[in-house]
C-alpha cells in the first residue's frame, strides 16, 4: 500500500514536459528552491532519477517530500517553469495536510475559482493536452500547477508555498 501511495504521488510530475508553456527565466528561482527545505522538502537537482530519461522534467513526491528537477547544462526557462510547477505541488500537498491527509494533494483553489483561474491562463489546447497526458484524478492539481507556473513569478510561488505550508 505504501508503494502504491508513493507511486501515485510521483504521477504528479511524470509527464511534465508534455505540455509546452510560456516559460520564463526567473531570478527568484534560487530563493524559491532555498525556501522548500524549511518545510521538510528535499531538493535534488539532476537526481539519479533524471539519468537517461526524457519523460519528465521534474517531480514532487508527497510520500518522501522529494523535489527533483532534471536539466542539462545551464538551466533554461523551462527548468525555471518546472521549479514553479513542482513548488505549487508542494503547496497543494500542504493544503491536503491541513485536511489531515499527510500523503495527499489537492488544488489550492476550488470550484469556480479554480476553473476561472485555469481557463484565464491556459489555452484550450493546453488544457486538452494536460488532460490527455494525466489520469483523471490528477487533472485539477495538474491544471492548477501548470497555470500557476505560467502565471506567477517564483517570488509569488514562494509566497504561496509559505502561506500554505506555514502551519
Amino acid at each position: 500500500m505504501r508503494l502504491i501511495s508513493k507511486l501515485s504521488s510521483l504521477v504528479a510530475g511524470l509527464c511534465l514536459t508534455a505540455t509546452p508553456t510560456l516559460a520564463k527565466v526567473d531570478a527568484g528561482t534560487p530563493d524559491l528552491l532555498r525556501t522548500l527545505p524549511r518545510y521538510g522538502v528535499q531538493v535534488a537537482l539532476n537526481h539519479s532519477d533524471c539519468q537517461g530519461q526524457t519523460e519528465f522534467a521534474g517531480y514532487y513526491n508527497t510520500g518522501t517530500k522529494d523535489f527533483v528537477v532534471c536539466y542539462k547544462g545551464v538551466p533554461t526557462a523551462n527548468d525555471h517553469d518546472t521549479v514553479r510547477h513542482e513548488a505549487i505541488h508542494v503547496a497543494q500537498h500542504c493544503a491536503a495536510q491541513r485536511e489531515g491527509r499527510p500523503y495527499g494533494i489537492r488544488p489550492i483553489l476550488q470550484g469556480a475559482e479554480l476553473n476561472q483561474f485555469v481557463t484565464s491562463v491556459l489555452s484550450p489546447e493546453q488544457i486538452i493536452r494536460i488532460k490527455s497526458v494525466y489520469p483523471k484524478d490528477k487533472h485539477l492539481t495538474e491544471l492548477e500547477a501548470f497555470a500557476a507556473a505560467q502565471h506567477y513569478s517564483s517570488a509569488e510561488v514562494q509566497s504561496i508555498v509559505n502561506q500554505w505550508c506555514n502551519m
